[in-house]
Protein backbone atom coordinates (compact mmCIF):
# COMPACT_ATOMS: atom_id res chain seq x y z
CA UNK A 1 0.00 0.00 0.00
CA UNK A 2 1.22 3.34 -1.22
CA UNK A 3 1.77 6.35 1.32
CA UNK A 4 -1.02 8.14 0.12
CA UNK A 5 -3.15 5.21 0.59
CA UNK A 6 -1.99 4.86 4.05
CA UNK A 7 -3.21 7.95 4.76
CA UNK A 8 -5.99 7.70 3.76
CA UNK A 9 -6.49 4.81 5.62
CA UNK A 10 -5.89 6.80 8.80
CA UNK A 11 -8.03 9.85 7.14
CA UNK A 12 -11.37 7.69 6.67
CA UNK A 13 -11.48 6.77 10.44
CA UNK A 14 -10.69 10.25 11.57
CA UNK A 15 -13.37 11.19 9.09
CA UNK A 16 -16.09 8.79 10.53
CA UNK A 17 -15.23 10.26 14.31
CA UNK A 18 -15.27 13.66 13.33
CA UNK A 19 -18.89 13.26 11.74
CA UNK A 20 -19.88 11.49 14.91
CA UNK A 21 -18.86 14.50 16.73
CA UNK A 22 -20.52 17.03 14.37
CA UNK A 23 -24.21 15.06 14.62
CA UNK A 24 -24.10 14.73 18.25
CA UNK A 25 -22.99 19.02 18.64
CA UNK A 26 -25.71 19.23 15.94
CA UNK A 27 -28.63 19.55 18.52
CA UNK A 28 -31.39 20.19 16.18
CA UNK A 29 -30.77 16.98 14.49
CA UNK A 30 -33.32 15.00 16.33
CA UNK A 31 -33.35 10.78 15.93
CA UNK A 32 -36.78 9.21 16.31
CA UNK A 33 -36.65 7.74 19.86
CA UNK A 34 -39.68 5.48 21.47
CA UNK A 35 -41.34 7.15 24.10
CA UNK A 36 -42.79 3.99 25.49
CA UNK A 37 -41.51 3.08 28.75
CA UNK A 38 -37.64 4.32 29.74
CA UNK A 39 -35.99 0.99 31.30
CA UNK A 40 -33.56 2.97 32.95
CA UNK A 41 -31.58 0.35 34.31
CA UNK A 42 -31.32 -1.53 30.93
CA UNK A 43 -30.41 2.06 29.03
CA UNK A 44 -27.46 2.66 31.22
CA UNK A 45 -25.81 -1.11 31.20
CA UNK A 46 -25.95 -0.84 27.84
CA UNK A 47 -23.91 2.37 27.22
CA UNK A 48 -21.43 1.55 30.15
CA UNK A 49 -20.64 -1.54 28.28
CA UNK A 50 -19.93 0.67 25.27
CA UNK A 51 -17.71 2.67 26.63
CA UNK A 52 -15.92 -0.12 28.06
CA UNK A 53 -15.24 -1.43 24.47
CA UNK A 54 -14.35 1.73 23.20
CA UNK A 55 -11.51 1.84 26.40
CA UNK A 56 -10.43 -1.32 25.54
CA UNK A 57 -10.31 -0.91 21.71
CA UNK A 58 -8.42 2.03 22.06
CA UNK A 59 -6.08 0.43 24.77
CA UNK A 60 -4.90 -2.27 21.98
CA UNK A 61 -4.63 -0.04 19.35
CA UNK A 62 -2.43 1.91 21.43
CA UNK A 63 -0.26 -0.98 22.61
CA UNK A 64 0.30 -2.19 18.24
CA UNK A 65 1.55 1.00 17.44
CA UNK A 66 3.77 1.87 20.59
CA UNK A 67 6.99 0.42 19.34
CA UNK A 68 8.17 -0.19 15.36
CA UNK A 69 7.36 -2.50 13.68
CA UNK A 70 4.14 -1.43 13.71
CA UNK A 71 1.77 -2.91 12.04
CA UNK A 72 0.53 -2.79 8.53
CA UNK A 73 -2.69 -1.43 7.36
CA UNK A 74 -4.12 -4.55 6.37
CA UNK A 75 -3.16 -5.40 10.57
CA UNK A 76 -4.12 -2.32 11.96
CA UNK A 77 -7.34 -2.50 10.39
CA UNK A 78 -9.18 -5.07 12.80
CA UNK A 79 -7.86 -2.56 15.15
CA UNK A 80 -9.30 0.88 14.16
CA UNK A 81 -12.57 -0.40 13.11
CA UNK A 82 -12.69 -2.16 16.78
CA UNK A 83 -12.76 1.92 18.08
CA UNK A 84 -15.25 2.91 15.41
CA UNK A 85 -17.50 -0.30 16.09
CA UNK A 86 -17.62 0.27 19.59
CA UNK A 87 -18.13 4.85 19.08
CA UNK A 88 -21.21 3.22 16.82
CA UNK A 89 -22.06 1.21 19.46
CA UNK A 90 -22.19 4.03 21.70
CA UNK A 91 -23.82 6.44 19.42
CA UNK A 92 -26.74 4.04 18.79
CA UNK A 93 -26.92 3.60 23.00
CA UNK A 94 -27.00 7.24 23.53
CA UNK A 95 -30.28 8.22 21.22
CA UNK A 96 -32.05 5.13 22.75
CA UNK A 97 -32.26 8.21 25.70
CA UNK A 98 -35.76 9.97 24.88
CA UNK A 99 -35.49 13.77 26.12
CA UNK A 100 -38.52 12.98 28.09
CA UNK A 101 -35.87 11.68 30.85
CA UNK A 102 -34.82 15.37 31.31
CA UNK A 103 -33.05 18.05 28.86
CA UNK A 104 -30.36 18.43 31.21
CA UNK A 105 -29.15 14.65 31.55
CA UNK A 106 -29.58 13.78 27.68
CA UNK A 107 -27.03 17.19 27.31
CA UNK A 108 -24.66 15.82 30.16
CA UNK A 109 -24.96 12.79 28.90
CA UNK A 110 -24.28 13.79 25.48
CA UNK A 111 -20.98 16.12 26.58
CA UNK A 112 -19.38 12.74 28.14
CA UNK A 113 -19.92 10.87 24.99
CA UNK A 114 -18.69 13.28 22.77
CA UNK A 115 -15.70 14.00 25.58
CA UNK A 116 -14.69 9.91 25.05
CA UNK A 117 -15.13 10.75 20.62
CA UNK A 118 -12.74 13.73 21.28
CA UNK A 119 -10.29 11.78 23.11
CA UNK A 120 -10.59 8.67 20.79
CA UNK A 121 -9.89 10.54 17.72
CA UNK A 122 -6.74 12.45 19.35
CA UNK A 123 -5.16 8.92 20.26
CA UNK A 124 -5.97 8.41 16.03
CA UNK A 125 -4.49 11.56 15.31
CA UNK A 126 -1.56 11.12 17.09
CA UNK A 127 -0.97 7.67 16.10
CA UNK A 128 -1.44 8.44 12.12
CA UNK A 129 1.28 11.31 12.29
CA UNK A 130 4.03 11.52 10.81
CA UNK A 131 6.30 11.73 14.12
CA UNK A 132 4.17 10.13 16.70
CA UNK A 133 5.91 10.20 20.04
CA UNK A 134 5.41 7.43 23.22
CA UNK A 135 4.81 10.18 25.54
CA UNK A 136 1.86 11.75 23.78
CA UNK A 137 0.44 8.89 22.74
CA UNK A 138 0.54 7.11 26.57
CA UNK A 139 -0.31 10.77 27.39
CA UNK A 140 -3.34 10.43 25.13
CA UNK A 141 -4.52 6.81 26.04
CA UNK A 142 -4.54 7.62 29.41
CA UNK A 143 -6.67 10.71 28.31
CA UNK A 144 -9.53 7.94 26.88
CA UNK A 145 -9.09 5.81 30.13
CA UNK A 146 -9.96 8.91 31.77
CA UNK A 147 -13.52 9.77 30.09
CA UNK A 148 -14.55 6.60 30.18
CA UNK A 149 -14.21 6.14 33.54
CA UNK A 150 -15.84 9.47 33.87
CA UNK A 151 -18.40 8.03 32.25
CA UNK A 152 -19.63 5.91 35.48
CA UNK A 153 -19.89 8.82 37.43
CA UNK A 154 -22.87 10.24 35.08
CA UNK A 155 -26.23 10.83 36.86
CA UNK A 156 -28.38 8.05 35.55
CA UNK A 157 -31.37 10.29 36.40
CA UNK A 158 -32.77 13.89 36.24
CA UNK A 159 -33.31 13.67 39.95
CA UNK A 160 -29.16 12.68 40.48
CA UNK A 161 -28.89 15.66 37.94
CA UNK A 162 -30.40 17.77 39.60
CA UNK A 163 -28.46 16.83 43.57
CA UNK A 164 -25.22 17.02 42.26
CA UNK A 165 -26.10 20.12 40.45
CA UNK A 166 -26.85 21.54 44.02
CA UNK A 167 -23.70 20.18 45.23
CA UNK A 168 -21.93 22.08 43.15
CA UNK A 169 -23.10 25.68 42.71
CA UNK A 170 -23.61 25.80 46.65
CA UNK A 171 -19.67 24.91 46.94
CA UNK A 172 -19.27 27.66 44.70
CA UNK A 173 -21.79 29.87 46.84
CA UNK A 174 -19.86 28.82 50.36
CA UNK A 175 -16.42 29.85 48.06
CA UNK A 176 -18.04 33.28 47.97
CA UNK A 177 -19.05 33.76 50.68
CA UNK A 178 -15.87 32.43 52.12
CA UNK A 179 -13.38 34.83 50.14
CA UNK A 180 -15.74 37.63 51.11
CA UNK A 181 -15.66 37.00 55.03
CA UNK A 182 -11.55 37.01 54.86
CA UNK A 183 -11.64 39.89 53.24
CA UNK A 184 -13.32 41.81 55.52
CA UNK A 185 -11.60 40.41 57.82
CA UNK A 186 -8.03 41.67 56.36
CA UNK A 187 -9.27 44.83 55.81
CA UNK A 188 -10.65 45.28 59.77
CA UNK A 189 -7.43 43.94 61.18
CA UNK A 190 -4.87 46.20 63.18
CA UNK A 191 -2.73 46.91 59.83
CA UNK A 192 -5.30 48.70 58.16
CA UNK A 193 -6.29 50.98 61.16
CA UNK A 194 -6.20 54.43 60.38
CA UNK A 195 -5.74 54.02 56.36
CA UNK A 196 -8.03 54.85 54.08
CA UNK A 197 -5.96 53.00 51.69
CA UNK A 198 -3.33 50.89 52.01
CA UNK A 199 0.31 50.05 50.24
CA UNK A 200 2.69 47.31 50.91
CA UNK A 201 5.87 46.38 50.66
CA UNK A 202 6.51 42.82 48.50
CA UNK A 203 8.96 40.49 49.71
CA UNK A 204 12.12 42.53 47.84
CA UNK A 205 10.72 45.64 49.01
CA UNK A 206 9.13 46.63 45.80
CA UNK A 207 5.81 48.71 46.57
CA UNK A 208 2.67 46.86 45.68
CA UNK A 209 -0.05 49.18 43.95
CA UNK A 210 -2.24 50.62 46.56
CA UNK A 211 -5.64 48.80 47.92
CA UNK A 212 -8.65 51.33 48.05
CA UNK A 213 -10.39 50.21 52.20
CA UNK A 214 -13.99 50.09 52.30
CA UNK A 215 -15.52 53.65 53.22
CA UNK A 216 -18.02 53.40 56.68
CA UNK A 217 -20.78 53.29 54.17
CA UNK A 218 -19.17 50.46 51.94
CA UNK A 219 -18.69 49.08 55.42
CA UNK A 220 -22.50 49.35 56.48
CA UNK A 221 -23.36 47.43 53.06
CA UNK A 222 -21.61 44.50 53.36
CA UNK A 223 -23.58 43.33 56.11
CA UNK A 224 -27.27 43.04 54.28
CA UNK A 225 -24.93 41.52 51.37
CA UNK A 226 -23.37 38.80 53.27
CA UNK A 227 -27.12 38.03 54.71
CA UNK A 228 -28.36 37.43 50.50
CA UNK A 229 -25.35 35.29 50.17
CA UNK A 230 -26.31 33.26 53.43
CA UNK A 231 -29.69 33.39 52.67
CA UNK A 232 -28.48 31.88 48.92
CA UNK A 233 -27.09 29.05 50.81
CA UNK A 234 -29.66 28.24 53.00
CA UNK A 235 -32.27 28.05 49.68
CA UNK A 236 -29.76 25.56 48.14
CA UNK A 237 -29.30 23.32 51.25
CA UNK A 238 -33.18 23.60 52.25
CA UNK A 239 -34.22 22.78 48.26
CA UNK A 240 -31.98 20.20 48.41
CA UNK A 241 -33.14 18.76 51.17
CA UNK A 242 -36.57 18.40 49.79
CA UNK A 243 -35.24 16.97 46.33
CA UNK A 244 -33.16 14.01 47.98
CA UNK A 245 -36.75 12.94 50.09
CA UNK A 246 -39.25 13.70 47.53
CA UNK A 247 -37.86 13.95 44.27
CA UNK A 248 -39.10 11.80 41.97
CA UNK A 249 -38.29 10.67 38.25
CA UNK A 250 -41.54 8.62 37.69
CA UNK A 251 -43.42 10.79 35.43
CA UNK A 252 -42.83 13.58 32.71
CA UNK A 253 -43.93 16.04 34.75
CA UNK A 254 -41.88 15.60 37.77
CA UNK A 255 -38.88 15.13 34.98
CA UNK A 256 -39.74 18.74 33.58
CA UNK A 257 -40.09 20.09 37.33
CA UNK A 258 -36.78 19.05 38.12
CA UNK A 259 -35.31 20.03 35.11
CA UNK A 260 -36.72 23.68 35.68
CA UNK A 261 -35.47 23.72 39.20
CA UNK A 262 -31.80 22.77 38.18
CA UNK A 263 -31.60 25.60 35.61
CA UNK A 264 -33.06 27.74 38.02
CA UNK A 265 -30.38 26.65 40.87
CA UNK A 266 -27.72 26.55 38.04
CA UNK A 267 -28.13 30.78 37.57
CA UNK A 268 -27.49 31.14 41.13
CA UNK A 269 -23.81 31.43 41.12
CA UNK A 270 -22.96 34.13 38.73
CA UNK A 271 -25.32 36.11 40.30
CA UNK A 272 -23.61 35.98 43.66
CA UNK A 273 -20.50 35.97 42.20
CA UNK A 274 -21.30 39.67 40.18
CA UNK A 275 -22.86 40.35 43.45
CA UNK A 276 -19.57 39.53 45.67
CA UNK A 277 -17.08 40.72 43.34
CA UNK A 278 -19.02 44.63 43.52
CA UNK A 279 -18.41 44.48 47.17
CA UNK A 280 -14.66 45.16 46.95
CA UNK A 281 -13.56 48.79 47.12
CA UNK A 282 -13.93 50.96 45.44
CA UNK A 283 -17.78 50.09 45.82
CA UNK A 284 -20.53 51.50 43.20
CA UNK A 285 -23.34 51.39 45.40
CA UNK A 286 -25.75 51.79 42.10
CA UNK A 287 -23.83 48.53 41.12
CA UNK A 288 -24.71 46.97 44.48
CA UNK A 289 -28.30 47.88 44.26
CA UNK A 290 -28.27 46.46 40.95
CA UNK A 291 -26.88 42.96 41.84
CA UNK A 292 -28.78 42.56 44.86
CA UNK A 293 -32.17 43.08 43.51
CA UNK A 294 -31.09 40.53 40.47
CA UNK A 295 -29.98 38.08 42.82
CA UNK A 296 -33.03 38.79 45.11
CA UNK A 297 -35.20 38.02 42.01
CA UNK A 298 -33.80 34.97 41.06
CA UNK A 299 -34.06 33.31 44.85
CA UNK A 300 -37.85 34.05 44.79
CA UNK A 301 -37.88 32.63 41.48
CA UNK A 302 -36.30 29.20 42.85
CA UNK A 303 -38.80 29.53 46.23
CA UNK A 304 -41.88 30.16 44.14
CA UNK A 305 -40.88 27.33 42.03
CA UNK A 306 -40.38 24.99 44.20
CA UNK A 307 -43.50 25.80 46.71
CA UNK A 308 -45.86 24.32 43.41
CA UNK A 309 -43.23 21.37 42.49
CA UNK A 310 -43.91 17.78 43.84
CA UNK A 311 -41.06 18.06 45.82
CA UNK A 312 -42.99 20.15 48.56
CA UNK A 313 -45.50 19.29 51.34
CA UNK A 314 -47.63 21.38 53.61
CA UNK A 315 -45.19 21.15 56.42
CA UNK A 316 -42.95 23.13 54.44
CA UNK A 317 -44.52 26.19 54.25
CA UNK A 318 -42.68 27.63 56.96
CA UNK A 319 -39.42 27.70 55.98
CA UNK A 320 -40.25 29.12 52.62
CA UNK A 321 -41.34 31.80 54.02
CA UNK A 322 -39.48 31.95 56.51
CA UNK A 323 -36.76 32.55 53.66
CA UNK A 324 -38.87 34.84 51.58
CA UNK A 325 -38.87 37.47 54.79
CA UNK A 326 -34.46 36.48 54.96
CA UNK A 327 -34.67 37.65 51.17
CA UNK A 328 -36.37 40.76 51.75
CA UNK A 329 -35.24 41.55 54.63
CA UNK A 330 -31.66 41.92 53.58
CA UNK A 331 -32.56 43.84 50.33
CA UNK A 332 -34.43 46.29 52.08
CA UNK A 333 -31.41 47.15 53.97
CA UNK A 334 -29.64 47.00 50.98
CA UNK A 335 -31.65 49.62 49.35
CA UNK A 336 -31.96 51.78 52.78
CA UNK A 337 -27.91 51.99 52.66
CA UNK A 338 -27.98 52.68 49.03
CA UNK A 339 -30.17 55.59 48.40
Amino acid sequence: MSSADEKQFFQDYKDNLRLAIEQLNDETIQRSVSEGKFDGAMFWNRINSTVQVISSACTKLSLAYNEPPVPTTKEGQPLFEGVLNGVLAMLSAFYALPISQGVYLQKRTREAVIEIIKAALDLIEIISSDDPGAKEQLHSTGNVWEKCDAFDDLPRDTRQWLLSAVERVSSLVKDALHELDQAILNETSDMFDGFGEVSLLSDDGVAMPIMPAWTEQDKAILAPCQGLVKVCKACLKRVGNAVQMRGKCSDGESIAQLDDLGQICSGLSALVDDLVAGLYPPVSHAGVKSQADRLSLHLHKLLDYTRHSHVITEADASWLDFLVNAIDHNVKKVHELTN
